[in-house]
This record gives C-alpha cells, structure tokens and sequence, in this order.
C-alpha cells in the first residue's frame, strides 16, 4: 500500500471518530436540553396556577342551617374574611404554604390529657382507699 492510501486510511479513521464523538455529545446535549425543558413546563405551569390564585381567587362558600333564627351576617365581617382570605394567599405566593394545626391531633392530645388526669385521680383515690384501710 502505498504512503498515500495508508494516510488516507489514518485520516479516515480519525475523522470517523471524530464524528461519532460529535454525535454522542449532541445527543447528550439534546437528552439535557429536554430535560431542562420540562423543568420548565412543570415550574411555567406550578407559577400559571399560583397567578391564578392570586388574580382570581376562589371562594367556596358552603350553606349552613341554624336553627330558629337566620341572621344575615354583616357586611363588615364579610368584607374582613375576604381580606384574611386574600392575605393568607398571598402569604402563601410570597412563602409558601403556613402549616395548620391539625385538628385531630389537638383532639388527640386533649382526650389523652384528660385521660391521664382520668388515671391519676383514679390512682390517688385507690391510694387513699387503701391508706384508710391500713
């Protein structure tokens, strides 16, 4: 073979391999711009919704019946509600949800309060039953 055919087999060579490397960083390249982008349609649509909320907030208002006497509640009360409402959605925008109490979880806590006191008194009686026995 001569000088010529054996360089022009190098540079062949050389030249595939390059390109093959191209390839594989363009397609890795390619892989991490669609993945940034859903990201961004995921983080684009999360903001969507929270404007949302903000500019057109939601109020569902469910009925209640009380018992003999309806009474229409004032206007002052009304206009204050809606104001903690919108305030607290905007807290929400601006820090992130406020943790609530949990309701059960107080419920749980004060029956187990009582409980224990239930106990300790029932313990002190029998301990004062039994030192009037002795």
């Amino acid at each position: 073979m001569s000088k010529a055919a054996v360089l022009r087999v190098e540079v062949t060579e050389c030249l595939s391999a390059a390109a093959e490397h191209i390839c594989t960083l363009l397609e890795r390249t390619v892989a991490e711009y669609e993945r940034q982008l859903c990201g961004l349609k995921r983080e684009n649509e999360r903001q969507r919704r929270l404007l949302d909320a903000v500019l057109k907030p939601e109020v569902h208002l469910h009925r209640t019946e009380l018992c003999d006497v309806q009474q229409e509640p004032e206007p002052a009360l009304i206009k204050e509600e809606l104001e903690q409402l919108w305030s607290s959605q905007e807290r929400e925008h601006l820090h992130g949800p406020i943790p609530l109490k949990d309701e059960e979880d107080e419920e749980e806590k004060t029956l187990q309060s009582e409980e224990h006191m239930e106990a300790r008194a029932s313990s002190w009686q029998l301990s004062s039953t039994h030192g009037d026995r002795v």
